[in-house]
């Protein structure tokens, strides 16, 4: 009974969710990260920011552990042009300060994203296959499922 009380909660309060600042000029402007990747037999070099900087306006109390658990009911929500969507842990996004496992790539082997793939993708070498690799960022949202 007290489990079907929280799972109406929750349904009642529905998710809250606010667009991250995805402005392709603004990041590119940024210091960059280069992250080399290995698919099949090659290597590659992507160039952009890590995903955490989207959240740097959640991350900006004194207290790092604080704003951490802010975030754990949080989801972020990337969008492509084609509709095609992927959702990634708001902390494990936040945590990845270098861009190591979730990088906003702009740049590969040192040219610009091809149309079919930019002008933003995100790239996540850690998966086993590229399903959460986003091509054609068009937006960003985080999503906090929130607490009863």
């Amino acid at each position: 009974m007290i489990a079907t009380l929280v799972t109406l909660a929750l349904l009642s309060a529905g998710p809250k969710s606010e667009a991250l600042p995805f402005d392709v000029a603004t990041l590119k402007a940024q210091p960059r990260v280069e992250l080399k990747v290995v698919v099949g037999d090659k290597t590659t070099t992507y160039s952009g920011v890590p995903l955490a900087r989207l959240l740097k306006a959640q991350m900006s109390g004194a207290n790092v552990m604080a704003d951490l658990r802010k975030l754990s009911d949080g989801a972020i929500i990337l969008r492509a042009k084609d509709d095609y969507v992927a959702v990634v842990s708001a902390v494990e996004a936040a945590l990845d300060e270098k861009g190591e496992k979730y990088l906003i790539a702009f740049d590969q082997d040192g040219k610009p994203l091809s149309d079919e793939q930019g002008p933003a993708k995100l790239i996540v070498p850690g998966d086993s296959m590229p399903v959460r690799w986003v091509r054609m960022i068009s937006s960003i949202t985080l999503v906090r499922i929130g607490t009863p």
